[in-house]
């Protein structure tokens, strides 16, 4: 368990940065779109490695595969979710800021 909390978390956050920079240049001139985007690529490097490392490190039974269409369309519904809540989130003026 320390293990993935000390090694293999930070690296699906990892992943989840490393796409989120990958596509910012395109998506940088999108406004609120863009935001939504890079936030939804950020949750689904996150959620890959969450689905497919983290998730069996702790109950092995329950452990996907990555040939399984269904696990893809999981990750890609809550990923697209997750970001769209996130871009949202991000666009919102601070209410402490005046």
């Amino acid at each position: 368990m320390l293990l993935t909390l000390v090694v293999v978390a930070p690296a699906g956050g990892f992943l989840g940065g490393v796409l989120y920079s990958v596509v910012h240049p395109v998506t940088s001139r999108l406004k609120l779109a863009g935001k939504m985007i890079e936030h939804c690529f950020a949750a689904w490097g996150y959620l890959t490695v969450l689905w497919f490392v983290i998730l069996p490190l702790i109950d092995p039974k329950h452990a996907g595969h990555i040939s399984d269409s269904g696990d893809w369309i999981a990750i890609g519904g809550l990923g697209a979710l997750l970001g769209i809540i996130l871009g949202l989130q991000a666009d919102r003026p601070d209410p402490g800021a005046a």
